[in-house]
């Protein structure tokens, strides 16, 4: 499925299009932040907050090349964020 589609379905809150895309994505988000964290489990933590902050924000985001591309800036980010901030307890 085309980028440009996927958007427009995510936008109009389509339930599948966000399952499509965490399905399409995932493994290797995964992976890529497993690669700045080594740790699978915070690994994981931080995709799942990079995709569903897309879902949550669907209609404000600004999607202008692709979506994976757009989630591999958002994983690296957020990853990046996690290795700089201190631990904090939840």
């Amino acid at each position: 499925m085309k980028d440009i589609l996927i958007i427009e379905h995510l936008r109009r809150g389509d339930e599948e299009a966000f399952k499509y895309i965490y399905e399409r994505h995932y493994v290797l988000l995964c992976r890529f932040a497993n690669q700045i964290l080594n740790d699978a489990a915070l690994s994981e933590e931080v995709v799942d907050d990079a995709i569903f902050y897309l879902w949550e924000h669907r209609r404000e985001i600004e999607i202008t090349y692709s979506v994976r591309a757009y989630l591999m800036r958002a994983v690296r980010n957020l990853s990046l964020i996690h290795i700089s901030e201190p631990t904090r307890p939840y």
